[in-house]
């Protein structure tokens, strides 16, 4: 069994992320967890609109963006990281993009970030859940206004399911989030 956990970005300044990442351990099978881009992402954003630069720097310098969360999620959680997904050993692990991270089946632009980032990872992993945890529940926005554009196109028939932090630390059993409808 595989579950990709996506941490989303806005969970960087949230007083809950330590809980929600200690949680992670209690997994079985332990899954890959894919860091959003949070604040970090943000500031490339910002440094666009500045410098008018393509949207495919923007693309790779928000990689970096979820390389630098995936350390902080890394050293909080005290988890070791893996670059490439494919040779992941099923352990509790946080992917760090690599420098050279380019996916061929995925735009190089803002209508991809992490969600369709960790989506793509889902389905090459061929996973039986991709888990997205945010700051806020479907119950507050649906899911459209959580993900990225391209998302529907990028997690295909992948099992999925967007929970909030707050749904994610009530769970009974973390398995019992992707058997929810």
């Amino acid at each position: 069994m595989i579950w990709v956990v996506k941490i989303g970005g806005s969970l960087c300044r949230n007083p809950l992320l330590p809980k929600l990442l200690n949680h992670l351990h209690d997994f079985v099978p332990a899954p890959l967890v894919v860091p959003g881009g949070g604040p970090f992402a943000a500031q490339v954003r910002d440094a666009q609109k500045l410098w008018s630069f393509t949207d495919q720097v923007a693309h790779q310098m928000a990689l970096l963006g979820m390389r630098q969360y995936g350390r902080l999620i890394a050293s909080l959680a005290q988890l070791p990281t893996v670059e490439d997904f494919m040779a992941w050993d099923r352990q509790l692990r946080v992917w760090l993009p690599a420098d050279d991270f380019l996916s061929p089946q995925l735009p190089s632009d803002w209508r991809v970030t992490s969600d369709s980032i960790a989506a793509r990872i889902g389905r090459r992993l061929n996973a039986e859940c991709l888990v997205l945890v945010k700051s806020v529940s479907l119950s507050q926005a649906p899911v459209s206004d959580l993900v990225d554009d391209y998302f529907p196109q990028a997690v295909g028939s992948l099992p999925y399911r967007v929970v909030s932090v707050a749904e994610w630390l009530a769970a009974p059993n973390p398995e019992c989030i992707c058997d929810s409808p």
